[in-house]
């Protein structure tokens, strides 16, 4: 598992299909990084789609 934004899932596409606001939650149940890290970098990752859906 890696940060959100970091592996093979199309983020942008998935916000971009979400029909309501919402509020981010990171779980890494295993990761091939330091799981602390790699959360905040998920988070920020995350906060970059709520001010851009459109961005990759």
């Amino acid at each position: 598992m890696t940060a959100p934004g970091r592996g093979t899932l199309d983020i942008p596409r998935i916000v971009r299909a979400l029909a309501h606001p919402v509020d981010w939650v990171v779980e890494l149940n295993e990761c091939a990084t330091d799981p602390l890290d790699a959360a905040r970098q998920g988070r920020e990752y995350l906060e970059t789609l709520r001010d851009d859906p459109g961005h990759d």
